[in-house]
């Protein structure tokens, strides 16, 4: 409970206004729409406070302080007052009613404030102060009696806020969903569970520093970085650089190093090369059959058993887990069928990256759409009947029930079993979604003072297919091309990547600089500027980075199908084997954002 004295608290709320406190001893009072925008608007305030009349009802929960004995009581959402005086909200919570109702200005307030409303389920806070002893001689005029029944409603209307469409996570797929809607005149409201938007397109600032570009700062990317091109990506292209203004640059072999140089790799039998060139004519040949629909049993079989049936072994099977494993899942939990597919299709990749990163645009997005956006907002439970989804959001605590004719998942797909569903989700559903979990990835970076590895003739690239189990995997040169710095990328995974993230970040930055400096012979790597990481797995709103990997005899068909009103978007749900490298890349999550908002302005064209 808020220990300060309600007085005082008033005072810090009508202090707001520099006039008011002039107003108030000239005996002219400002209106409670004008100070709560007053209060609103001021920076610094973390309580808003209005006075309540007998009867009035709370329209969130908060802090009731009697008029007459000073006693401070939590007064749950509904509730009514039993006796006159103060009702105290958190600044973020009435921040959170005005975006979901429109009050914008003073006459949307005082309109709401004086809204008759007969509720016969409130419940009523009986008055905190002990009743007077009756007097000898009767008084002339009853005494009132709380009422049961409240004839008005203060601050707020009493009732749930609505949507058209709630959208669930803030990443490329919702906000290029929400974007879509909102420009089409939709209600939408997005539940975004962290601090900030970006999904697992994540920009972490370089601290103090910044480039010599309008100021802009200099970042890394934890999360997803590449761009394919634009007859790969389309989607993509068309969002963040022809509507949103991002510029590109070429990243050759995925690599932002533009001077070339070596590659560093372990030296490879020429038994092991015979071993690589087999397993890929024997992959092609497989790919060849699933383009005719012929599985021949390859969906029951895990990548391993695959590799084993095909005679890779030994470094050659170590050597083709550093390139294929890329999301971190081991070889025995990934579906052979998935693989093959990716293997005979073009790869989409790693040809471009967004100056600025690729964070960057999202965040763009997220700041046109404004207060629509409700951050550190937790979806919890989603119940659905024949008139309308009710999406219960957790924020600060606190729970608030959206209605919506329409809702967007955007997360994680295995991230849509932390919600409670009422009814239940289908079980085919339910089991598709357990199996589809991502790998763990960590994307580890160092920052140094320069790019000292190229003076050396080295391109930063580093393929590792030695004790996997135990090391990194993949290091490339990821210091953007006007950068004045040296910034070297390593992956951590699957196993490794769950030990990496159980050390200290201490640990984390000394193993990594110690691998460089003995693959670069540079002692120069043990001295960087900075380090840092993001735990994907280890975040239960993404349990595992870049992409949801297929297991064995794994049903994709369920993953697309709606469940009522609610639809599933984002880049783990590209299921069409032909287009299976789009997987985990932003264009899938552009691609079907954007499809689903087609769909549903469609739909609202048809019902008007």
């Amino acid at each position: 409970m808020v220990k300060t004295k309600i007085a005082s608290m008033a005072m810090a709320m009508v202090a707001a206004d520099d006039v008011s406190l002039l107003q108030l001893s000239a005996g002219v009072r400002q209106s409670q729409g004008q100070l709560i925008l007053a209060a609103v608007a001021k920076q610094g305030e973390h309580t808003i406070c209005v006075q309540a009349a007998a009867g009035d009802i709370a329209p969130v929960t908060g802090s009731f302080t009697a008029r007459m004995s000073q006693q401070e009581v939590v007064m749950a959402a509904g509730s009514v007052a039993g006796e006159a005086g103060s009702f105290c909200v958190s600044k973020q919570d009435v921040l959170f009613i005005q975006r979901s109702f429109g009050l914008n200005t003073a006459r949307d307030f005082e309109a709401a404030l004086g809204s008759k409303h007969n509720k016969a389920t409130t419940t009523t806070v009986a008055p905190t102060v002990a009743p007077t002893v009756a007097p000898t001689v009767a008084p002339t005029v009853a005494p009132t009696v709380a009422p049961t029944v409240a004839p008005t409603v203060p601050i707020f209307h009493a009732v749930e806020p609505t949507a058209t469409v709630v959208v669930i996570g803030a990443g490329y797929a919702g906000l290029s969903a929400a974007r879509d809607l909102r420009a089409a005149g939709m209600q939408v409201m997005v539940f975004e569970g962290l601090d900030q938007a970006g999904g697992r397109a994540r920009n972490h600032n370089v601290p103090g520093v910044s480039r010599d570009r309008g100021g802009s700062l200099e970042v890394v990317e934890v999360g997803g970085q590449w761009l394919g091109t634009r007859e790969t990506q389309p989607n993509a292209f068309k969002l963040i650089v022809d509507e949103l203004g991002f510029e590109l640059y070429t990243t050759p072999g995925g690599s932002s190093n533009q001077k070339g140089g070596t590659l560093l790799q372990p030296p490879l039998t020429n038994a092991t090369l015979e071993q690589l060139v087999v397993t890929d004519m024997l992959a092609q040949e497989e790919f060849q059959k699933l383009q005719k629909g012929q599985k021949d049993g390859l969906e029951a079989m895990s990548l391993e058993d695959w590799w084993k049936q095909s005679g890779l072994q030994g470094e050659g099977r170590e050597f083709q887990r550093s390139l294929t494993c890329g999301c971190g899942e081991s070889p025995s939990r990934v579906g052979a069928e998935g693989w093959v597919w990716a293997t005979g299709t073009p790869d989409v990749g790693a040809t471009y990256r967004v100056k600025g990163g690729l964070g960057a645009p999202v965040l763009a997005m997220a700041e046109k759409l404004g207060s629509i956006i409700h951050f550190n907002s937790k979806v919890v439970a989603i119940s659905q009947d024949d008139n309308a989804a009710r999406v219960v959001v957790q924020q600060n605590g606190k729970e608030v029930v959206v209605n919506a004719q329409h809702v967007l998942f955007s997360g994680s797909p295995s991230t849509t079993l932390n919600i409670a569903f009422t009814p239940p989700l289908p079980q085919e559903k339910q089991e598709a979604l357990k199996l589809l979990q991502n790998g763990q990835t960590v994307k580890a970076h160092l920052v140094y003072d320069k790019p000292f590895w190229r003076e050396s003739n080295l391109n930063g690239g580093i393929l590792n297919s030695v004790n996997l189990d135990n090391n990194l995997s993949m290091c490339i040169d990821n210091t953007p091309p006007d950068s004045n710095l040296g910034i070297m990328m390593c992956l951590a995974q699957d196993k490794f990547g769950n030990h990496f993230v159980s050390l200290s970040q201490d640990k984390r930055q000394d193993l990594m600089a110690n691998f460089l400096a003995s693959h670069f012979g540079d002692d120069r790597a043990l001295k960087p500027l900075w380090y840092t990481d993001f735990d994907w797995q280890g975040n239960a709103l993404f349990q595992g980075g870049c992409m949801g990997m297929w297991p064995p005899s794994f049903n994709s068909d369920s993953l697309n199908e709606d469940f009522s009103r609610i639809s599933w978007i984002g880049s783990d749900l590209e299921t069409d084997g032909s287009h299976i490298r789009r997987r985990g890349f932003v264009e899938s999550a552009i691609l079907t954002g954007r499809q689903a908002a087609r769909r549903l302005i469609a739909l609202a064209a048809q019902t008007q």
